[in-house]
C-alpha cells in the first residue's frame, strides 16, 4: 500500500506540481500506509501535508531488505492511469493486476516474447505501451532487456546491431525519425 509519485512533470515548456493532487488521493485513500516521492523534474515545493510521506532518497537508504509481499486479488487495483480525453473529458481508468497480467500474457503468447530475445526499450516508461507493454512482457517472459536513456535515430539503430537486439517498440514519430 505504497503510491509511488513524481514531484511534477514538464509539458509544454512549463514544471507542473503533482504534489497538491497527491495530497487529495492520500486524504480520499485511507489504505495509503507510504508515499514514496520521486523529486523529478526536481524537488518541487514540498512534501508538507501528505501523510507518511518521504522522498526517494530517503526510501531507498532505509528500504528493508527483504520485503514483505501480499496475495492480492485478481481484480484488485493496481494502477490509475489518466486519458488523455481524445473523445472527451480526461478520466482516470483503473487497471487490476489481473488486467496486466493477462494482456501481457496474451502479448508474449502472441509475439512468442521469450529469454532468447533481447528486447531494446526506446519508449519513455511514464507511457503505456513503455511500461504496461514492453516492460511488463520483458519481465513477464524473462527477456533480456536494454534501456536506451533517450531516443536517437543513429544510437539507436547501432544499440540494435551491437546489443543483438530481437525486440523493440517505438511510436510513429520515432520510426518515422529512422528512414
Amino acid at each position: 500500500k505504497v503510491l509511488f509519485c513524481a514531484a511534477g512533470h514538464r509539458y509544454n515548456g512549463r514544471r507542473h506540481d503533482n504534489l497538491d493532487k497527491v495530497r487529495g488521493i492520500v486524504e480520499r485513500i485511507p489504505s495509503i500506509r507510504r508515499v514514496v516521492v520521486v523529486p523529478y523534474p526536481d524537488p518541487g515545493p514540498g512534501m508538507e501535508g501528505i501523510r507518511s510521506a518521504v522522498d526517494w532518497t530517503e526510501f531507498t537508504a532505509t528500504a528493508a531488505t527483504d520485503p514483505e509481499f501480499a496475495a492480492l486479488p485478481f481484480d484488485h487495483p493496481v494502477y490509475i492511469l489518466f486519458s488523455s480525453g481524445t473523445t472527451g473529458v480526461p478520466k482516470g481508468i483503473m487497471l487490476s493486476h489481473g488486467n496486466l497480467l493477462a494482456n501481457t500474457q496474451a502479448l508474449i503468447q502472441a509475439w512468442g516474447f521469450s529469454e532468447r530475445d533481447r528486447l531494446l526499450h526506446a519508449l519513455p516508461i511514464f507511457h503505456v505501451h513503455g511500461l504496461f507493454v514492453a516492460l511488463h512482457c520483458a519481465l513477464l517472459g524473462a527477456t533480456p532487456m536494454i534501456f536506451l536513456p533517450r531516443f536517437d535515430a543513429e544510437s539507436f539503430l547501432a544499440a540494435i546491431e551491437r546489443e543483438r537486439a530481437t525486440f523493440f517498440f517505438l511510436v510513429p514519430t520515432q520510426y518515422e525519425r529512422l528512414v
